[in-house]
């Protein structure tokens, strides 16, 4: 069997590693600052309140629980010195663990992309900044090759192309039950390349669309490509707005969990031939809450198989 990768990294820079480094490092110095802080008020006399730390639950008339995070909770003290140190205290550890989180997901993303880089099959990638040689634009007509981050790259040899014959500005394009579909010139478009003996197309679809410009993108492929098809990427729309959209349920390839963080399975395939799978390229069990800490962006990075 054939397999690809496919990622939307989410704005992924050519520094990847070098951001990472700071965000580790932004750790590092705030760590110091908060201790050096803690001396400084002991050198006062006014550390009179035990710290404040991520494992404080309430309690001892210094919290009021109001929900299952201590940093979401109001600082209460009969003494207005005990009050403003144990509100610090508060915002110093909201502030470290945001900077933990940030630097953990940093170092995440470098983690996913060297991993995609060292395999030997095809990967693809959307939202990468124009840093990346041989990137090419998500928007037809850009100012720049990858115009904005909407960019995409990949690891073929003699990267990817627009597909050939896709429509100029304004034209129709077959679209779903009920009508023609406009496909405009200044709007995300997929781009193509051969791999495996199939005709990949690669697309971050436009966002918050219900399935109908997927629908019609993918009647566009099988009207003006024949042999064998995939259509693949951040699709933005759910397996079940293409069924309603009229898309057979025997073209869709989904996984079978979330491929997003907001539990949205968004990352999928459309083939017109059997079988094609589609999985996480990796931690197939992780919570979908869990994808951004597991991959470094919103979406699991994914194989189609074939």
């Amino acid at each position: 069997m054939a397999r690809v990768y496919f990622w939307n990294a989410e704005h992924l820079s050519s520094n990847a590693d070098v951001l990472a480094q700071r965000r580790q490092l932004l750790i590092e110095r705030a760590g110091l600052n908060q201790a050096a802080q803690l001396r400084y008020e002991a050198s006062k006399g006014v550390v009179i309140s035990p710290a404040v730390t991520r494992s404080m639950v309430g309690g001892g008339g210094i919290t009021k629980p109001k929900s299952k995070s201590p940093y979401d909770r109001k600082v209460y003290s009969a003494d207005p010195t005990v009050q403003r140190q144990t509100e610090r205290e508060v915002r110093r550890v909201r502030e470290f663990e945001q900077l933990e989180y940030q630097a953990e997901v940093s170092s995440r993303k470098v983690e996913t992309q060297d991993w995609l880089n060292n395999q030997a099959d095809p990967v693809f990638y959307c939202e990468v900044q124009q840093g990346y040689a041989g990137n090419t634009s998500s928007l037809r007509n850009a100012v720049a090759a990858g115009g904005a981050t909407l960019c995409y790259w990949t690891n073929i040899f003699g990267g990817i192309a627009e597909p050939v014959g896709f429509p100029v500005v304004g034209t129709g394009v077959a679209g779903p039950p009920g009508g023609p579909h406009l496909v405009l010139g200044s709007a995300r478009i997929p781009k193509m390349a051969v791999a495996g003996g199939v005709n990949l197309f690669f697309w971050h679809a436009p966002s918050g669309n219900n399935g109908q410009v997927v629908a019609a993108m993918w009647n566009f492929i099988k009207a003006n490509y024949g042999g064998n098809n995939i259509l693949f990427g951040d699709l933005n729309a759910e397996p079940g707005q293409l069924m309603g959209q009229g898309v057979p349920l025997n073209e869709i390839a989904a996984p079978v969990g979330p491929t997003r963080i907001s539990g949205r399975t968004l990352d999928y395939a459309l083939s017109d031939f059997q079988p094609v799978l589609v999985y996480r390229a990796f931690d197939q069990a992780a919570p979908y809450r869990q994808i951004k800490r597991r991959f470094g962006s919103d979406h699991a990075a994914m194989c189609v198989r074939w």
